[in-house]
């Protein structure tokens, strides 16, 4: 690409290999992109919060009558933070809106809060993770450990089975799981395992609460004591032996 005045030429230059893909996906990243769109909201009135995005309370109201924002533009409840973020995800956008509408028809929704959970492909790999990890957990006054593990996603004598890399975060005082993270490949139930993680620390449990799960096995799809659960006794294991 080159500049001429105010106007730009694409040139193609010739390349010396050629590579096909399925998929390319591309986003333009301007200073405009950085920052939550709340212009239109500020214009009005609104209180801004966390990087510059509209303050809501849980049940999403601004502070304008009658005015209520979600999704993007607005800073996010964190549970394990209880104060907020910002942090914007399709699924809290959902969500908030939710909220936002069952409360602008003379309702009395609540925003539970957001964990961050998210996944991400990656060629054949997914990516996921939920909660804290130890620079967040320790600014928020707890003492995280965190431990690394290597499952297989199903029992390794049935065909097919692959590794899944797992880092879970807990609190050395009190046991309490504070987050987790997973590499695994496509079809390892990654998104899933994650959920699992997920929902125990949006109901409070500690790290040894995951051994006691009862969770689903078949050898083709998972083990006696799922990775989700391998990891989280590696954890309690390291963190007896540093004591």
């Amino acid at each position: 690409m080159r500049h001429q005045g105010s106007r730009r030429q694409l040139r193609r230059r010739p390349a010396a290999r050629r590579h096909r893909c399925h998929h390319l996906r591309g986003r333009r990243r301007t200073r405009r992109h950085r920052s939550p769109s709340r212009h239109l909201a500020a214009a009005a009135g609104a209180t801004l919060g966390v990087h510059g995005a509209i303050a809501v309370d849980r049940q999403m109201r601004t502070n304008l009558p009658d005015v209520f924002a979600a999704g993007d533009c607005v800073h996010t409840y964190h549970r394990l933070l209880d104060r907020h973020v910002y942090l914007p995800l399709g699924s809290t956008a959902h969500k908030q809106g939710r909220v936002a509408g069952t409360n602008a028809l003379g309702g009395e929704a609540l925003f539970a809060g957001s964990l961050g959970t998210q996944a991400v492909k990656v060629f054949d790999l997914v990516a996921a993770g939920t909660g804290l990890r130890d620079e967040n957990a320790r600014k928020a006054g707890y003492d995280p450990v965190t431990a690394a593990t290597i499952a297989d996603d199903h029992k390794a004598y049935y065909p097919g089975s692959t590794p899944i890399r797992i880092r879970v975060t807990g609190d050395r005082r009190t046991g309490k799981l504070l987050g987790a993270q997973l590499l695994g490949s496509r079809g390892a139930e990654i998104a899933k395992r994650i959920d699992t993680y997920a929902t125990a620390i949006s109901y409070g449990a500690s790290v040894a609460d995951i051994a006691e799960l009862d969770l689903s096995y078949t050898p083709p799809l998972g083990s006696p004591w799922d990775a989700v659960q391998v990891a989280t006794t590696n954890w309690q294991r390291e963190v007896m032996e540093r004591r």
